[in-house]
């Protein structure tokens, strides 16, 4: 199955509270390996792919999520924007 990824999905400041949160569903991190623009790797023991992080070249606030991250990271986004609008923020 090959990795998928979406552009912008994460802004570098969500990074660590991403990480908080897929710990929490069993994902663990892993060091960085190759790539200098890779800046987390993430891996659940029933995933046979790591999930990847880069940031992005032209736009260095942004990450992209590679892999089954996308889903996962689509999903955290939602969480967040509930727990703002519950709190009353933008």
């Amino acid at each position: 199955m090959p990795m998928t990824r979406q552009a912008h999905l994460l802004r570098r400041t969500q990074l660590d509270a991403f990480s908080r949160w897929l710990e929490g569903r069993g994902w663990r991190r892993e060091p960085i390996a190759g790539s200098c623009h890779e800046v987390a790797r993430f891996r659940h023991a029933r995933q046979s792919e790591p999930m990847l992080v880069f940031e992005r070249l032209r736009g260095p606030e942004y990450l992209t999520v590679f892999g089954a991250g996308v889903v996962l990271a689509k999903r955290f986004l939602v969480g967040l924007q509930a727990s703002m609008r519950q709190r009353g923020e933008r």
